[in-house]
């Protein structure tokens, strides 16, 4: 019986948690592609990120606003853990697409890499967006039978896959 009250807790925990995070977040700029020095905050989204309004994103009448948190990687550079985790990798890939899709309607193709700054992350550092996505295909579950998190980087000045 302590056992499933002790995981309702960290259950319980977890929702206040993301309701809060949802809260924080910081602004999304962009990044020439042929010269990370040439950047450009990313225009107003007073509706949020189209299909990503609810927990992903939130409206800003300032500029494109990201709900999650920061962190650092194992290489200790900073990171912004988008608070939503998605229900696969196409979905994660998705956010980032539309993440660049953004930047490159409002300042052109060579405006294609994505980052965030100030709020949740070090106003003067720029941070890599890390998004979220279940693997339902490998069966991998954490204690709590949840299955397992992975992640991925949206594109950048260092990681330009997407």
């Amino acid at each position: 019986m302590l056992r499933y009250l002790i995981i309702f807790l960290i259950l319980m925990n977890i929702n206040t948690f993301k309701i809060f995070a949802s809260k924080l977040g910081s602004y999304l700029f962009c990044v020439n592609i042929h010269n990370s020095n040439v950047w450009k905050w990313a225009p107003a989204s007073p509706f949020g990120i189209p299909n990503f309004e609810k927990l992903a994103s939130s409206p800003n009448t300032k500029g494109t606003w990201i709900n999650g948190t920061g962190a650092h990687n194992k290489y200790y550079h900073p990171v912004f853990n988008v608070v939503q985790t998605f229900n696969n990798i196409e979905e994660a890939i998705t956010f980032c697409q539309e993440l660049k899709k953004i930047c490159t309607n409002a300042f052109g193709e060579e405006f294609s890499h994505v980052g965030v700054a100030t709020w949740a992350v070090t106003y003067s550092t720029w941070t890599y967006i890390q998004v979220f996505y279940l693997d339902g295909t490998t069966n991998k579950r954490n204690f709590l039978g949840s299955f397992m998190k992975h992640s991925r980087y949206c594109s950048n000045w260092n990681y330009s896959d997407l």
